[in-house]
């Protein structure tokens, strides 16, 4: 069968919760999240694919930005490290690719904000992005949950209010 993509989703694992909602019922399987929670976090890619006239996803490129050191990823057939790239074969990835942020990926931390891109065998380009809130600035949070809440009219003022002190009560 031959096959091509449609689009891929980001994800990431920081904790149990994560783990349960994004990795796959196999993985879980094989691996709790106790024998797992110690190389997190991870970066998970979906590849969303279909039927295909002609094989376009043997040879995609996957890059992200912030660019990515996949120096220290352990190659195989279905991947290989190519300084900021890394080129993966999809007909040997079955849903998902699950990346260590650290050890793989070759960040220090994961990032508060990451796109991804994947380029198939025609040079097509399928992208996602995230973004997570920088929880250690607590001047930006209060400005987040002021504007975006209270001001704004928040579905839930009296929420909106407690999330803010909250926050500013919290300690410096």
């Amino acid at each position: 069968m031959t096959m091509k993509l449609n689009g891929i989703k980001l994800n990431f694992v920081r904790n149990k919760y994560e783990y349960n909602k994004y990795v796959s019922e196999d993985y879980k399987k094989e691996y709790d999240y106790e024998a797992s929670k110690s190389s997190l976090p991870w970066l998970i890619i979906s590849f969303d694919k279909g039927n295909s006239p002609e094989n376009v996803i043997n040879k995609c490129k996957l890059t992200f930005e912030p660019e990515a050191s996949f120096d220290g990823i352990n190659e195989n057939e279905a991947w290989q490290a190519n300084g900021h790239t890394l080129n993966i074969d999809l007909d040997k990835i079955e849903k998902t690719l699950m990346l260590e942020v650290k050890k793989d990926c070759g960040y220090q931390q994961l990032p508060f904000s990451l796109k991804a891109s994947v380029s198939d065998n025609n040079g097509v380009l399928y992208e996602d992005a995230f973004s997570i809130i920088n929880v250690t600035d607590k001047a930006e949070l209060l400005k987040l949950v002021d504007e975006k809440l209270i001001i704004g009219g928040g579905s839930d003022s009296d929420l909106a209010k407690l999330l803010y002190e909250l926050i500013a009560q919290g300690g410096n």
